[in-house]
């Protein structure tokens, strides 16, 4: 099965801005302490379409070599926002960015750059409170957030579900 990882990758986690590389933790970049960890942010969650019956139709090595370009191409687009990338999960990606705006432009290029043209993606987008700690995000809205990129996949693949909660 296809399951690559940060580790697999070479990846750890990073601070993006202004075309600088700067190894910071998440918490540091979003000014929490581990007392409170809470903050606002916008996190953005992106997964590909039909992976599993891609990989099928490529093979292995080859969706491995669509993957790291697909991968090496957000991380160009994360470039341009002051935002962090979270982590990989299999054909996922989680990036966090200080602004809603910011998270959907990156979305909206994103989804029309993939790094490959046969790989289509699903984006959604939670803004709002979550809980930071060993450089990952928690919060129910995060998992929904998976969820209503999913159904929005269902119905169009030109929609990005946006959910907004209550700032802290």
């Amino acid at each position: 099965s296809l399951t690559p990882s940060c580790k697999q990758f070479g990846l750890t986690p990073i601070l993006l801005k202004e075309g600088e590389l700067n190894p910071v933790s998440l918490q540091q970049w979003a000014g929490v302490e581990d007392w409170n960890p809470r903050t606002t942010l916008a996190v953005l969650f992106t997964d590909i379409i039909d992976s599993t019956a891609l990989a099928r139709t490529v093979g292995d090595k080859t969706m491995f070599e669509m993957l790291v370009n697909h991968f090496d191409t957000a991380r160009d687009e994360l470039m341009e926002y002051d935002a962090y990338e979270i982590k990989i999960i299999g054909d996922a990606y989680m990036a966090a960015f200080r602004t809603a705006d910011a998270a959907l432009q990156f979305a909206l290029n994103f989804r029309a750059a993939t790094g490959d043209p046969e790989i289509a993606i699903r984006v959604g987008i939670h803004v709002g409170p979550v809980r930071i700690k060993d450089n990952d995000i928690y919060g129910i809205y995060c998992e929904l957030l998976r969820k209503l990129s999913e159904v929005a996949s269902q119905r169009s693949k030109r929609l990005i579900p946006v959910n907004v909660t209550g700032a802290i």
